[in-house]
């Protein structure tokens, strides 16, 4: 007697995939475990199976996980592509996206097409150590994503970028110069290597407030400051350690209860203790009255004038 054959189910096949792609299956990957393409079709005709992209489904019932709009448009762009740019950056951590954003696809296949809210460009080829994994979405190496942000962001989002991705220990000055040195003039490795080449570390900014702080610090001719930096149990914003000076940007969005407005007192009056000299400034401050503010650290940072 011969042992019945038994077709997988498309329902476990898809299930599988789902669990490690974000809720996500690609037609090609059931067809590809056995399952006809009559019962894929019978599924979407259910709606078992949910359009996301042409021959990409979101298996029903599950909610879109973290990236499920990244694993969709990776699916939809065929082998060989990836997430990268903005949209790698942001699943690293490195920048902040807004989850509407488009999703940034590169491919080595040239089968990227049109596909809604996905912006996919093809590169020749792509070195193995650039290509990185987050669970099972591919996407640029840090390295290689850094590279490619150079060029279409601020340059205070890049530079707080590159922070970040020092901070999170993915990615060192010397990763970074052997990805310049292999950029083929690539665009933004110029902002990449005036970023390297400069004598301060890059700073980790966490709003577009400080990184006009900065920008205007720099502009004047000011010491380089500390951005960020931990002392003690405090995270002060700007801080000179050989002036003993602090900085602190003061926005409406975090300063605008009682207990916040509190703690920046208390943590002013303990700063002050211990023997720093702390400013305080607001977004009128660095729009409407920049040379004032200019003035105000300038004398603060000159002993000789305290």
């Amino acid at each position: 007697m011969r042992p019945q054959s038994h077709k997988p189910s498309v329902a476990g096949v898809s299930q599988w995939f789902a669990t490690r792609q974000a809720g996500h299956v690609a037609r090609r990957q059931l067809l590809a475990a056995g399952v006809p393409l009559e019962i894929v079709k019978h599924r979407v005709r259910s709606r078992f199976l949910i359009p996301v992209h042409a021959g990409v489904y979101l298996v029903a019932h599950r909610a879109p996980a973290p990236l499920a709009r990244e694993f969709a448009a990776v699916l939809a762009c065929g082998p060989g592509a990836l997430a990268s740019d903005r949209s790698a950056a942001a699943a690293y951590g490195f920048l902040a996206y807004p989850a509407a954003g488009d999703v940034w696809i590169t491919t080595t296949s040239g089968r990227g097409g049109a596909h809604e809210g996905v912006r996919s460009r093809r590169t020749k080829a792509l070195e193995r150590h650039e290509v990185w994994f987050h669970g099972w979405l591919p996407l640029t190496s840090p390295a290689r994503t850094l590279l490619d942000i150079a060029g279409i962001v601020e340059p205070e989002r890049f530079e707080s970028a590159v922070a970040e991705a020092q901070a999170k220990r993915m990615v060192g000055e010397a990763d970074l110069r052997r990805q310049l040195a292999r950029s083929n003039g690539r665009r933004g490795a110029a902002a990449l290597r005036s970023l390297l080449d400069r004598r301060s570390p890059p700073a980790r900014t966490k709003s577009k407030a400080e990184g006009v702080m900065l920008r205007l610090i720099r502009r004047a001719g000011l010491p380089e400051p500390l951005v960020n930096h931990r002392l003690g149990c405090f995270e002060l914003d700007f801080y000179w350690p050989q002036q003993g000076v602090v900085a602190e940007f003061d926005s409406w969005e975090f300063h605008s209860n009682s207990r916040a407005f509190r703690r920046d007192r208390e943590k002013s009056n303990e700063l002050q203790l211990m023997g720093l000299v702390v400013l305080r400034f607001t977004w009128h401050h660095l729009t409407q009255a920049p040379r004032a503010l200019e003035a105000r650290l300038r004398h603060a940072l000159d002993p000789a004038q305290r």
